[in-house]
């Protein structure tokens, strides 16, 4: 039998390391999921902004945020602007098409949407973005 080099390559990637932060009710099913999925390594999970905080010294590739978190728009672009790693934000539904547009607008931001996520599909959008940075900053390092 002879193995599948895509395969044994797939097997060398090191997971997406990642931070889930929201509600407990929001996080229960991104843990879930994301702890499941071997794609990723859950480093720690926030349930406010705080903690948020604290826990992003631990230099996540990835961030999923739920935007109300942090209680108002000024605050979550304060802390996305200032972020080193790959963010996808669900806003909240009150805050509509225009709160979306302007966090899709912060370049940490590599997804928002309104409400609620499809978090299989999310979450395989982060992998291939977290890959696709990790290979742009390898060849970056190497030119």
């Amino acid at each position: 039998m002879t193995q599948n080099p895509m395969n044994a390559a797939q097997n060398t990637v090191e997971p997406v390391s990642i931070l889930l932060a929201g509600t407990s009710t929001r996080l229960m099913p991104w843990i879930n999921l994301m702890m499941a999925d071997g794609r990723f390594r859950v480093i720690s999970m926030a349930t406010d902004a705080g903690d948020l905080r604290s826990k992003l010294s631990a230099n996540p590739e990835a961030l999923l945020l739920e935007g109300s978190l942090l209680g108002n728009y000024t605050a979550l672009a304060d802390l996305l602007t200032g972020l080193q790693c790959a963010a996808y934000v669900v806003t909240p539904a009150e805050g509509g098409l225009e709160l979306l547009q302007s966090v899709r607008e912060i370049p940490s931001v590599k997804g928002a949407y309104i409400a609620d996520i499809n978090l299989a599909e999310v979450a395989g959008r982060i992998y291939g973005d977290c890959l696709a940075l990790r290979q742009s900053k390898s060849s970056s390092l190497q030119g």
